[in-house]
């Protein structure tokens, strides 16, 4: 009995490193859901391949706290803020002098990578990791 709880206690100690892990490789999946979601922005003139093309990084990943998550960014010379709030400001014929406000689709990003972090697989993912890790003590 002594063995299994020493065991699981060295489990424990290694559950945040295994979160970060498993929300780290979840991090990969919303990004691919990001450049997917791209595909609901206009294609002609090339926006919605600039969007997808951009890149995108996991800039943090929190498991402590009780308040989980993942910090992604987009490296792009566009307000990709504004894009998820439907506003497109470009040039007319790339023309600087006169610029116009275009709507496009509102929450393509957001909508996309909530959808990917809401299909369960990191929580699956995370268990796999947690039960494997206490399996190898």
């Amino acid at each position: 009995m002594a063995q299994f709880a020493a065991s699981m206690h060295r489990a424990a100690g290694d559950v945040p490193t295994t979160t970060q892990r498993a929300l780290a490789a979840s991090g990969q999946r919303l990004i691919a859901a990001a450049r997917a979601g791209a595909g609901m922005l206009p294609s002609r003139g090339g926006l919605a391949a600039r969007v997808a093309g951009a890149r995108y990084t996991v800039d943090e990943v929190r498991s402590a706290g009780g308040s989980a998550g993942i910090r992604l960014t987009v490296a792009a010379d566009l307000d990709v803020d504004a894009l998820d709030r439907g506003t497109l400001r470009h040039p007319v014929y790339g023309n600087r002098s006169r610029w116009v406000t275009q709507r496009v689709p509102a929450r393509w990003l957001t909508d996309a990578v909530e959808d990917a972090a809401r299909d369960g697989a990191v929580l699956d993912q995370l268990a796999d990791d947690v039960a494997d890790l206490a399996a190898d003590r």
